[in-house]
């Protein structure tokens, strides 16, 4: 039997494990910023409940504008869904990417720093994509440049 959502239980170190792979953190950077051993921390991530004075702390050295309320109302299966559902990238037809229309432009959506969303790491990801995806049009620009036999066989070879 499927469990529904209000009879999920909420793992706050799980969240903060979450939130350390979104602002590519270490576990040895995130200790030092929140004034902690990586073994203190080690064991912190591990809970499932935490406590507010550990959670002020572990938000403030995530950074990015994370606060304890953040780490609370994250959900990873939320943030991937949404960005499934709303971030769409075709870099091979040269495309920007959209973000609900707003083509690319991640800061017009409905995310700002610090907001209390329970998506706010999804703003990361799609800054995050976004430079991938202007990083491969600039390189196929630059291999249709110095290589354009090349890239069109492989191109070819897609169909």
């Amino acid at each position: 039997m499927k469990k529904n959502d209000s009879e999920k239980k909420i793992h706050l170190g799980e969240n903060v494990k979450c939130l350390m792979r979104a602002f590519h953190l270490q576990q040895n950077e995130l200790a030092e910023k929140a004034g902690y051993s990586e073994s203190q921390l080690s064991n912190i991530l591990r809970k499932a409940d935490i406590d507010e004075e550990t959670l002020a702390r572990l938000a403030k050295g995530l950074g990015n504008g994370v606060t304890p309320e953040m780490i609370k109302a994250y959900s990873h299966d939320d943030t991937v869904s949404y960005i499934i559902n709303n971030y769409t990238q075709n870099v091979e037809n040269g495309g920007a990417g959209s973000l609900n229309g707003n083509h690319g432009n991640v800061h017009d959506s409905k995310f700002t720093e610090g907001s209390t969303q329970n998506n706010y790491a999804a703003e990361q990801a799609f800054e995050f994509l976004r430079e991938v995806a202007e990083l491969k049009t600039e390189i196929m620009r630059l291999r249709m440049k110095y290589e354009p036999d090349k890239v069109e066989e492989e191109l070819k070879a897609k169909k």
